[in-house]
């Protein structure tokens, strides 16, 4: 997604140069803190006490998350984040420079929009799964490999249900139409794992946004098969960047896209490096505020990341801790000495009756974990804190397992994932994470019960990550001196 690095959206100045996103995190949580000292009072670290090291950032958000996640104040807590993010990043243009909250309160023209009608004659897309090396396809079978994720700790009981749920509903004809001229905007539609095509093929109308005509081809050929869709799609012919035009991609979809019905929207987007991946977040929340001012949202969804860390069900700590006492040996307790504990480290942490798998990875960075904490987990708790309001929307916030996508194919990233299996974690293909979480999207938006706050985040496709005996970055670290000792 190419952007100006001086223009669109941008970490704030106002504390002087503009800061780092670890500076940027660290800043968030002096500030959060100092706001609701009683809730942290038990933190193992006083981040406005010592001296702040980006290295030690990851464990600083665990222990901070926990402590919000079983706090009366969590949602509190998230909306006071939430909300301060959007008066921190500025929108800069060649003109000056706003906040954000001030971006969005204003209109602008909104950008030419291009329909791409549906084919006569088309082929329904079969929709099929591979798993332990054999493909899935068809009501009985997908049933089938649903079952063997549950045998293999692969996914928690409640993705499970959601996804036996939406395999029959979709295999039953009386609901093929179900989602016909329904309207969904996928902001970053042609990212790998967004389920673009899938809701094309079910006759669905769909606005996307996109970095270039080019990566629009590439996404609908490549998964559509040419085979066409019933679908209508909608999207602006060149492009648009939701980094330099976040407010231009908001008026279009009120004006010319929704034309007053409700919405279905999607948050996708991702690009790494130089704080994307935070920023993105918070154009789209940015966006997704903007739209909800004016009650055009149906249902919000989000994709989370297995590398943060979550809380999970009393069953799912229970595997995991039974496996840490049965594999943590002499042996490993005594190499973890020399290892200053930093391998074989135990994956689940407990607090007031409730469970967090220690899933953060510090090598991907501040932005990855801001992105996906502040702009994903935060603003999902806050819109469905509102679910009995009358204009309340439906929240699917659910947890994708690692996937072999563009962003995970740098050499040391390929060596770890490659020995990541002999250590019970699951690498997926794009293609059937994609397929999981579209089902489990569409049991949220169309299951007669939708998620309430006790258990949006409790279906979670997580491949082992949650189950596991170990912490995703001990585990991770293993799998890379193992493929390097398999490579010499």
């Amino acid at each position: 997604m190419p952007t100006s690095d001086n223009n669109g959206v941008q970490f704030p100045n106002q504390f002087g140069a503009a800061p780092s996103a670890s500076d940027l995190v660290h800043r968030v949580l002096v500030q959060t803190i100092e706001h609701f000292p009683q809730t942290f009072a038990r933190l193992r670290t006083d981040p406005k006490k010592t001296p702040f090291r980006s290295a030690h950032l990851s464990d600083l958000l665990m222990d901070f998350e926990i402590l919000r996640g079983a706090s009366p104040q969590r949602i509190e807590i998230a909306k006071s984040i939430t909300d301060l993010l959007q008066t921190w990043f500025l929108f800069k243009t060649q003109y000056g420079s706003q906040t954000l909250e001030q971006t969005f309160a204003g209109t602008t023209v909104p950008l030419p929009l291009t329909l791409e009608a549906p084919k006569e004659t088309y082929q329904q897309q079969e929709i099929g799964i591979s798993y332990g090396g054999r493909k899935f396809t068809g009501r009985e079978e997908l049933l089938k490999a649903v079952a063997l994720f549950v045998h293999d700790n692969a996914m928690s009981d409640e993705a499970a249900q959601a996804l036996e749920w939406s395999i029959n509903f979709i295999s039953d004809r009386e609901n093929m139409g179900i989602l016909r001229k329904r309207k969904f905007v996928l902001l970053g539609g042609t990212a790998e794992l967004s389920p673009l095509t899938i809701l094309l093929s079910l006759g669905a109308d769909v606005f996307t946004t996109h970095s270039s005509s080019h990566s629009l081809r590439r996404k609908l050929d490549s998964e559509a098969d040419n085979i066409g869709y019933p679908g209508r799609l909608f999207h602006t012919k060149d492009g648009c960047d939701l980094l330099t035009s976040p407010d231009a991609i908001s008026q279009t979809i009120i004006d010319s896209f929704a034309k007053g019905e409700k919405l279905d929207i999607g948050l996708f987007a991702y690009k790494g490096g130089k704080g994307y991946e935070w920023r993105l977040a918070s154009a789209m929340d940015g966006i997704v505020r903007n739209l909800r001012r004016i009650n055009l949202i149906r249902s919000v969804t989000y994709y989370l990341s297995p590398s943060m860390i979550t809380e999970i069900s009393p069953s799912t700590a229970a595997v995991s801790q039974e496996r840490f006492n049965r594999q943590y040996s002499l042996e490993k307790r005594l190499l973890n000495l020399f290892a200053f504990n930093s391998l074989w480290k135990r994956n689940i942490s407990a607090l007031d009756g409730k469970y967090w798998a220690r899933s953060v990875l510090a090598y991907q960075g501040a932005s990855y974990a801001a992105a996906n904490l502040f702009g994903k987990i935060y603003p999902a708790e806050v819109y469905c804190s509102d679910f009995k309001m009358q204009d309340a929307v439906i929240v699917s916030a659910n947890v994708a397992p690692i996937t072999a996508t563009a962003s995970t194919e740098t050499p040391a990233t390929r060596l770890a994932l490659a020995e990541a299996g002999r250590f019970g974690i699951d690498v997926f293909a794009p293609g059937t994470t994609r397929t999981l979480m579209c089902l489990l999207m569409l049991h949220d938006l169309l299951h007669p019960s939708p998620p309430s706050l006790e258990n949006v985040f409790s279906k979670q496709v997580h491949g082992g990550v949650f189950t596991a005996p170990w912490a995703l970055e001990s585990i991770m670290k293993l799998a890379y001196l193992r493929g390097l000792l398999r490579r010499r």
